[in-house]
């Protein structure tokens, strides 16, 4: 829709610059059901920031925390993509998806390079918690709702190529290889 692994107990100084590193396909990191956040501090704030930062330095229009190697159920997202950025915060969100299955093209920052068609239902309402300690609803039936569902997944340790047709996964057969073998000889990507 890119920290050491769910080592979420940095201090905001560490956390708190414009690059966080994008973890890539396969890093386990993003294939595991992510924990929830316990409480909303300078430290969350400080990695927001970060992540927001990131999103928008990759071209992005989310990023979940798992992307970036902590393992919590936290993503930003500004699926507006307008010359004024409005990044929402999703924290311990929840998602209720109804309506037709509707196919899109889709790419994932810890997936460069591969873009398949991700059937998804066409409407989203999600209930979470902002920065400000608040929860909130918010429903939609276009881009932002696929925004959220793509990002809800990563929370659940879902990628695109788990979403894959058959004819998506052969056409990216080679790729996905590569960047496993990338990934088992430690070049990680960044």
């Amino acid at each position: 829709m890119r920290i050491p692994d769910s080592d979420f107990g940095r201090r905001t100084d560490d956390v708190n610059h414009p690059s966080l590193e994008i973890h890539r396909y396969p890093h386990p990191v993003l294939a595991r059901r992510a924990e929830p956040v316990e409480s909303i501090d300078d430290e969350l704030r400080g990695l927001v920031t970060a992540m927001i930062e990131t999103m928008y330095a990759a071209d992005g229009v989310g990023l979940a925390a798992p992307q970036i190697g902590i393992s919590r159920r936290l993503f930003v997202a500004d699926p507006r993509r307008t010359e004024d950025p409005e990044p929402q915060v999703f924290i311990n969100p929840e998602i209720r998806l109804e309506g037709d299955l509707v196919p899109f093209e889709e790419g994932c920052l810890s997936i460069p390079d591969v873009r398949v068609t991700v059937r998804r239902p066409e409407v989203a309402t999600i209930v979470a918690t902002g920065l400000d300690g608040e929860r909130f609803e918010l429903t939609d039936d276009d881009f932002a709702a696929r925004v959220w569902q793509h990002e809800f997944d990563h929370l659940d340790g879902v990628l695109i190529v788990d979403r894959m047709s058959p004819r998506d996964r052969l056409a990216h057969r080679r790729t996905l290889k590569e960047m496993r073998a990338a990934f088992e000889s430690g070049d990680r990507g960044a």
